[in-house]
């Protein structure tokens, strides 16, 4: 299941920031996901404008382990997510791995780019030792911890992010360390696994705001 409100540009930057599925609703839809929530008061930086949603601050993160979803702050620190938060963007599903691999040290996103197919969505879980992980929040190096996230097929990009923007990394205590992976690194026994997808289900908001924008093609 995908529901997003920013078509044509990145999750981290939803056009509409109203609605959505609370984190209470996602697992009557999976067992892992990530995605991004709705900003509050308290996470937005004055902009002076009245009209568009200020993006100075970026919005917090979530990802879903094990039916349970954990909140990163831009900083990195994690929580338990509040499960009242709305996500105005989420993409989640039951992961159910058909293909396990253990890796060697050195393996890379690079490498991870050359998993799986090119036309078809595939959710992963990497699990174990890792030398450094790369997030938007920062670098962390010789960690144990958890990425999840899905490899985004080309025609599904403009409405679920493009091909490897959809990854989070949790750290194994579940507070210190976390983000949206831009990069990493493993250490040895380092376990991955794979999933399929052949269904794709899309939701999308339903306020003033998303109807009455223009969106080019």
């Amino acid at each position: 299941m995908t529901y997003t409100s920013t078509p044509s540009g990145p999750p981290s930057r939803p056009v509409s920031n109203e609605g959505g599925p609370r984190v209470a609703d996602l697992t009557n839809h999976g067992t892992y996901g990530v995605g991004v929530f709705e900003r509050s008061p308290a996470d937005s930086s004055s902009t002076g404008e009245s009209e568009a949603l200020p993006f100075e601050t970026p919005p917090k993160e979530m990802v879903q382990i094990e039916s349970k979803a954990y909140s990163i702050a831009y900083d990195g620190s994690v929580t338990e997510a509040d499960l009242g938060a709305s996500l105005p963007y989420a993409m989640v599903t039951v992961f159910q791995p058909t293909q396990r691999l253990e890796l060697n040290s050195c393996f890379t996103l690079a490498d991870l780019q050359k998993v799986g197919w090119p036309n078809s969505p595939m959710p992963f879980r990497i699990t174990g030792a890792f030398r450094s992980v790369h997030t938007k929040s920062g670098l962390y190096e010789d960690v144990e911890g958890v990425i999840f996230g899905f490899m985004i097929p080309k025609w599904q990009a403009t409405v679920s992010g493009d091909a490897y923007s959809q990854m989070r990394f949790i750290d194994d205590d579940r507070k210190q360390g976390g983000g949206n992976v831009l990069g990493f690194e493993t250490a040895e026994g380092v376990l991955l696994e794979t999933g399929a997808c052949g269904r794709f289900h899309l939701g999308f908001p339903q306020d003033k705001l998303f109807n009455e924008l223009k969106f080019s093609v």
